[in-house]
């Protein structure tokens, strides 16, 4: 069975793929999410496995979960779906 420290060739080591229902799960982001991220560049590229498949390298995908740190809201900005609108709460209203 093949892993990510496999050696292909001459020092080169084999990146691990991972497909869209795997990177979902590894962020816990839905799938526009995803999407939204990669069009804001603030997400990992996929690449060409096929002319119309698409993976990401595993060690990309983890390197931004890691990037997160301690916030990892502070990527989502304003398209953030559980951010009240217009920066209030009902609370403060009352």
């Amino acid at each position: 069975m093949a892993t990510a420290l496999d050696r292909a060739g001459a020092g080169r080591i084999t990146p691990r793929l991972i497909r869209l229902p795997e990177v979902c799960r590894r962020t816990g982001l839905a799938r526009s999410s995803i999407y939204r991220l990669l069009g804001a560049g603030q997400f990992p590229r996929p690449v060409a496995v096929t002319r119309v498949a698409r993976a990401w390298r595993l060690e990309e995908v983890d390197r931004w979960i890691d990037s997160l740190g301690a916030d990892p809201l502070s990527i989502a900005g304003p398209e953030n779906d559980d951010a009240p609108v217009g920066g209030t709460t009902e609370a403060s209203h009352s």
